[in-house]
């Protein structure tokens, strides 16, 4: 961890680096050495408190899976509230993306990202 710190400083990235990892231990790790790194938490589902969670780690983000913060839409107005991001992965669908767009969320993860026109157009109002 020091290795990189030290490579992402020398190269000036920090503005351009999230630490992310479903593990929260290497977040803990993480937060020592670089503390001026965001940090993001990966999750298939949330925790009981995500904004507790966050608050404990210090995180930037919450990174959940769709299926994760289907079950619990209300947790991207929570988040938020505490200040941190929320991001989704992995979001394929069109149709879907625009749904999360209405929720808040900050972005989605897909695999296609050609396909993120629909994304784009509910994020600046124009779909």
């Amino acid at each position: 961890m020091a290795r990189i710190v030290r490579e992402v400083r020398e190269r000036r990235m920090a503005d351009r680096v999230v630490v992310q990892s479903f593990d929260v231990v290497s977040l803990e790790h993480a937060r020592k050495p670089a503390p001026e790194l965001p940090r993001a938490l990966l999750r298939d589902l949330l925790d009981a408190d995500p904004v507790a969670v966050s608050r404990e780690l210090g995180l930037a983000a919450h990174h959940v899976s769709d299926q994760g913060l289907s079950a619990r839409p209300g947790a991207v107005a929570e988040l938020h509230a505490a200040g941190v991001a929320v991001n989704v992965w992995t979001v394929n669908d069109p149709v879907r993306q625009r749904v999360l767009a209405g929720l808040g969320v900050d972005g989605v993860i897909t695999d296609r990202p050609a396909e993120l026109v629909g994304w784009n157009a509910a994020r600046s109002g124009d779909g």
